[in-house]
């Protein structure tokens, strides 16, 4: 696998759709909402709007890879005069642990830090409106990597550096967000298009460039619809386990909701009605759709 993950974010209402966990803290904290319009080109985005100094982020779990290359269209709205520390932005973890994130200082330079050390930085300031922002790093001890680009083009290239902070020479998360310690006016995040990469087999295993997710939704029924839905038949002294789907001798669909051990035979008196159930021996069968229904 190369491309792990993308998202245009319009298609689905709730992150956790998606995503594998988003954290808000309460009181003063922020709040992340998935908003039309809030992404490039009038589609969908995650917008972070920030709390004080308090946790806000949502990310993806992904299996544990030494080198990740993550893009995402990304903008800072309604900053209202600025902030006054790092901006964290992206990060890739461990477990719980950070390994590398990417910030945003006060300036606008965009930075790499491991546990809040800086292994590379940017000469150039981001600018207002949406940007497209990649970056590849790879973790190890001495010869890590890390690489920024943005709308293309190359802002930081360090080797030969340490990027590991656990014990291990992987991340299995990426996350947006995470906003601690921060002081100052806090803006909104507002992310749009992502994908996430590593390098396994021989395409999309490098900087993709600057990527636009689309959604495409069908507009009609198409001109074939032949697809036929097959179902097995009861069978006597079966062990079934939950969640096994037959046509009884009426054709209507049941369904396992209490593993057992088939009768003996013959085949039990079916129910005939949405939700009801049949005591098949130890088994138990709910009716989930009638005959011509499938």
């Amino acid at each position: 696998m190369s491309l792990i993950f993308c998202d245009s974010f319009g298609h689905y209402s709730v992150l956790t759709q998606k995503y594998d966990g988003v954290a808000t803290a309460g009181g003063a904290g922020g709040a992340i909402a998935l908003t039309p319009g809030a992404g490039r080109n009038g589609n969908a985005g995650a917008v972070i709007s920030l709390g004080s100094n308090l946790t806000t982020r949502f990310w993806k779990n992904v299996s544990a890879n030494t080198t990740l290359i993550v893009g995402f269209a990304f903008n800072v709205a309604n900053s209202n005069g600025g902030w006054s520390s790092d901006l964290p932005i992206c990060q890739l973890f461990d477990g719980s642990t950070i390994q590398i994130d990417l910030r945003l200082t006060p300036s606008g330079l965009f930075k790499f830090t491991r546990s809040g050390t800086q292994v590379g930085i940017s000469t150039n300031s981001f600018g207002s409106g949406y940007h497209y922002v990649e970056i590849k790093v790879k973790i190890d001890q001495t010869v890590g990597t890390v690489d920024l680009h943005v709308d293309g083009l190359s802002w930081i290239s360090v080797a030969g550096i340490n990027t590991q902070t656990t014990g291990n020479n992987t991340a299995s998360q990426v996350s947006f967000g995470w906003i601690t310690g921060i002081g100052g006016n806090l803006p909104q995040l507002q992310y749009g298009d992502v994908y996430i990469c590593n390098t396994a087999g021989s395409f999309n295993n490098t900087f993709l460039g600057d990527r636009s997710v689309k959604t495409l939704f069908p507009t009609a029924s198409g001109a074939v619809n032949n697809y036929t839905q097959v179902f097995a038949a009861w069978a006597a002294s079966t062990v079934y386990a939950v969640g096994t789907t037959i046509a009884d001798s009426s054709g209507n669909i049941q369904r396992v909701t209490t593993a057992g051990t088939s009768k003996v035979s013959p085949h039990p008196t079916w129910a005939t009605s949405l939700g009801l159930t049949t005591t098949d021996n130890t088994v138990t069968w709910t009716v989930v759709a009638l005959s011509g229904s499938v």
